[in-house]
């Protein structure tokens, strides 16, 4: 799968946020939705970021929520939680005293995740999650 970018994802565990590098993705901005022929340019609907499945890495929703404790290096994809990515390496790290909305409010390129279709088929080295988000 061809890469231009890399992620930072901000997946929300109990009151904390994990974040994670994600080295390798395909971001496109340029995405235009068509419904019926109507074309939907507004930045809701025109970000799509494909990542490739990393199975070593990667965690269901439901074993994201089961997890005791925080896991080192592990992510997720929940449209449920409020999880976050952002284009690139993002240096925002979150504590109490830096809510999430300080990531909104001082980086660009970040999307709440509200849709995530895995694309697994093919054989194993075509498997991705394909993302949309909200600003």
């Amino acid at each position: 799968m061809f890469t231009n970018s890399k992620a930072t994802i901000y997946n929300k565990k109990g009151n904390v946020y994990v974040k994670n590098v994600i080295e390798k993705v395909f971001w496109d901005t340029g995405v235009l939705t068509t419904i019926g022929t109507t074309i939907l340019t507004d930045k809701t609907s025109n970000s799509l970021i494909m990542i490739p499945y990393d199975v070593s890495r990667y965690l269901t929703p439901k074993l994201w929520e089961n997890w005791e404790l925080i896991p080192d290096g592990l992510y997720t994809f929940d449209v449920g939680s409020k999880d976050f990515i952002v284009k690139g390496e993002c240096d925002y790290e979150w504590s109490v005293g830096e809510p999430i909305t300080e990531l909104l409010k001082n980086y660009e390129n970040v999307l709440t995740v509200t849709e995530v279709n895995p694309k697994l088929f093919g054989t194993s080295d075509m498997w991705h999650f394909e993302i949309r988000g909200a600003v």
